[in-house]
């Protein structure tokens, strides 16, 4: 199990004198790390909107990344889905709503400022459809310069964390992976695959987190499925217990859309769409 220990090491650095002697270079996921979402995860995010964009917006991802990886690209831009999205369906409007949605983590935020103020350089890395420049909006009202950071999206190098973009970091900025500490909430992505190229993590608690201490599954129900199915099964699992409850007509049509192939994801999309008009 990784060392989670987040406080101890954020006391250890705001009361050090000079801070820079414990660490050099610092990264932070984005989502659910220094940005919180008012929703539980991204997807009802867009059932907030209504339930067929949520339905238009799912495939249309889906339909999009399979097109990107015919041409070597692990990843979308918000750009790349909305070719896919019925035409009154637009993308500002979506990062419109999700900036309404968002607030900023304090802790986090004023552990940045510190850092900053230590010259200590800060990365955000974040595997996100949004590019650096629809990031470096939604840090609207952090209390740190946003001018002093670097943004680092997934969708502007093709690839993702678990993939080879702390490589791309490490290499693009002439890093050294012993002096660098990553913070962020994801297991994988934020501590498992870092932590294999020998960057100093730290898990960061979000929702996830949170809902693995309630008392909604048992401690003992919890390792049990952590040792039988791993981690990120887990993590699936809240979101399909959370989407079933809610509506199960809709978690039923999840799992269908991942198995259709492309024509058919597209066809009935603009069928979704079609239908709505009717009914207006």
């Amino acid at each position: 199990m990784p060392d989670q220990d987040f406080e101890t090491f954020r006391q250890s650095v705001i009361t050090s004198e000079n801070p820079s002697t414990i660490i050099q270079v610092v990264s932070f996921d984005v989502f659910d790390t220094l940005l919180k979402r008012s929703f539980l995860n991204q997807e009802n995010t867009w059932k907030a909107v209504s339930q067929q964009f949520y339905t238009c917006r799912r495939l249309a991802e889906i339909f999009a990344r399979r097109l990107n990886l015919k041409f070597q690209s692990q990843e979308v831009t918000l750009s790349d889905i909305y070719r896919f999205m019925p035409k009154r369906f637009l993308s500002d409007s979506e990062f419109s709503f999700e900036k309404k949605s968002i607030r900023i983590d304090s802790l986090i935020d004023s552990l940045i400022a510190y850092l900053l103020e230590k010259n200590i350089e800060v990365f955000l890395v974040s595997d996100t459809y949004y590019s650096s420049r629809q990031i470096y909006s939604l840090l609207e009202g952090v209390s740190f310069d946003r001018d002093k950071i670097k943004i680092i999206c997934s969708s502007e190098f093709g690839c993702t964390k678990s993939q080879k973009l702390f490589s791309i970091i490490k290499n693009n900025f002439s890093l050294n992976y012993t002096n660098w500490t990553h913070i962020g909430d994801n297991l994988e992505a934020d501590y498992q695959i870092p932590n294999k190229l020998g960057i100093k993590c730290f898990l960061y608690e979000n929702s996830i987190n949170a809902f693995l201490k309630s008392k909604i599954l048992s401690k003992k129900g919890i390792n049990k499925w952590i040792v039988y199915r791993g981690p990120q099964n887990l993590y699936e699992f809240i979101d399909e217990f959370q989407d079933f409850s809610s509506n199960s007509a809709v978690s039923i049509l999840d799992s269908l859309s991942t198995q259709l192939l492309s024509p058919i994801i597209k066809t009935l999309v603009l069928q979704i769409d079609r239908s709505e008009r009717e009914r207006n």
